[in-house]
């Protein structure tokens, strides 16, 4: 009877995650970098619209790296309130994200749907329809030939939509979040 060492398996399962991990495409993406997303988590999922069941408005801004030419500037404002009886939600987000030659603005509405589960647990069901201005202006670059093809300025406009869940309560918040706009500019 042949038996097998524990570790044997260990390298199968590890070599075979890593051949999967290489066998899938890559992608690069720098998303916007906030600055007190737990204070404005509408930021990140529409399900937060109008989650505390008032009008929230909020704005910031964040230079990172500051000094360093080229360095990521977001800039952020929205806001949400809760609409019909506390059981929907609706609000606006405007985020304007640059870093060196690129520049991204996304304009979204969102909604937000509450079903209340028990005294103090709630569940909120959100969507998020918008748009996004990507941007390349190369005449912020030093290039070696400025007639190279590959360096030619961007002004691309796409919608983006996105859907979004938050469980909370009087204790925690869970949520998750899917974008449309992940890989829309590769």
């Amino acid at each position: 009877m042949k038996t097998t060492h524990p570790g044997n398996k260990v390298l199968h399962l590890l070599t075979l995650v890593t051949l999967l991990t290489l066998s899938q495409s890559a992608y690069s993406q720098q998303d916007p970098l906030y600055a007190g997303y737990l204070n404005n988590p509408l930021l990140i999922n529409p399900a937060y619209s109008g989650i505390n069941n008032n009008l929230t408005v909020f704005a910031g801004y964040r230079s990172q790296w500051a000094g360093f030419e080229g360095s990521p500037n977001t800039m952020y404002a929205g806001g949400s309130m809760s609409i019909w009886q506390n059981k929907m939600a609706a609000g606006l987000v405007v985020v304007n994200d640059k870093i060196g030659e690129n520049t991204n603005t996304q304009v979204t509405g969102t909604y937000a749907y509450k079903l209340p589960i028990n005294a103090g647990t709630t569940l909120s069901f959100g969507m998020q329809a918008g748009f996004i201005n990507y941007k390349v202006d190369p005449s912020q670059l030093t290039l070696q030939d400025a007639t190279d093809p590959l360096f030619a300025p961007i002004n691309q406009i796409k919608p983006t939509l996105g859907v979004g869940l938050v469980l909370k309560s009087d204790r925690f918040h869970a949520g998750t979040f899917r974008s449309s706009h992940d890989q829309q500019f590769l």
